[in-house]
């Protein structure tokens, strides 16, 4: 399944740095083919990080557990709450997932996802690596120690020297599914 990384934002100061992402954690809006919204909502834990993610479903209107109290969190966060329900019910994907953030950040993360992923840095770079296109100093190593090796693989049907994204993608390829989206 294809996944579409539709928004990146970090904790510190709501940019979209990369690096400063896999320093302090931060929100990851993404798109499945199928059209499905999720929210991954990373923080810091000590060494580690923990992933929150749910799925940013468009709003009917009925109550919901946090609907009763939705003016509450519009004025916390300086936004209209007819514009926010707008939000909510909206089929604009980002305007959707901020909407929801702003519900999690005021109720609190562990109200939308009760058993967060804990990952380690690596395990976390590994995870995001594809969908931010950056390079993971590891594999990088990985690759170095490879490239005296300039012979075709036989195993491909076409001849041509590995490159670094064919080696990242063999070495992403063998991690557990949780690391890689």
């Amino acid at each position: 399944m294809t996944v579409k990384l539709l928004d990146l934002r970090t904790n510190e100061d709501g940019g979209h740095d990369p690096d400063e992402f896999f320093e302090s954690g931060g929100k990851v809006v993404l798109e499945e083919e199928t059209g499905t919204v999720d929210i991954e909502y990373s923080q810091r834990d000590g060494d580690n990080f923990l992933i929150y993610r749910w799925t940013a479903e468009v709003w009917d209107g009925r109550p919901e557990w946090w609907s009763k109290t939705l003016d509450a969190v519009a004025r916390t966060y300086g936004a209209d709450v007819d514009e926010m329900r707008s939000n909510l019910k909206s089929l604009h994907p980002l305007a959707r997932a901020y909407a929801y953030i702003d519900i999690a950040d005021y109720y609190g993360l562990m109200n939308f996802d009760s058993y967060p992923m804990r990952l380690t840095p690596f395990e976390m770079t590994c995870r995001y690596s594809r969908l931010l296109d950056i390079k993971v100093p590891l594999l990088d190593e990985l690759l170095k120690a490879r490239s005296a090796d300039t012979s075709p693989d036989p195993s491909w049907p076409w001849e041509k020297k590995r490159t670094y994204n064919d080696g990242r993608n063999a070495i992403l390829a063998i991690l557990p599914d949780i690391f890689v989206l």
